[in-house]
């Protein structure tokens, strides 16, 4: 929800985190549409603000953040 509404860089990072730890549960499953859309229609710059809060090891994961998150998603649509 929070990814919906603010739309935030982190909010962001926090899907990707969901889905890659497989703890997305079955009934917020069809939030993943929405989400995607929000993320294909966004000019967030996550990069700048990604690094300020995640440990230099998460930075390659938000080079080509747009793509890596767009994947995870499609893995669960």
């Amino acid at each position: 929800q929070a990814l919906l509404s603010r739309q935030k860089p982190r909010d962001f990072y926090d899907l990707y985190f969901i889905l890659r730890s497989n703890l997305l549960l079955p009934e917020k499953k069809a939030i993943l549409p929405k989400a995607l859309k929000v993320l294909q229609d966004s000019d967030l710059n996550f990069e700048k603000e990604l690094k300020q809060f995640l440990p230099k090891t998460h930075w390659p994961i938000i080079r080509n953040f747009n793509q890596t998150l767009e994947q995870e998603i499609n893995r669960f649509i």
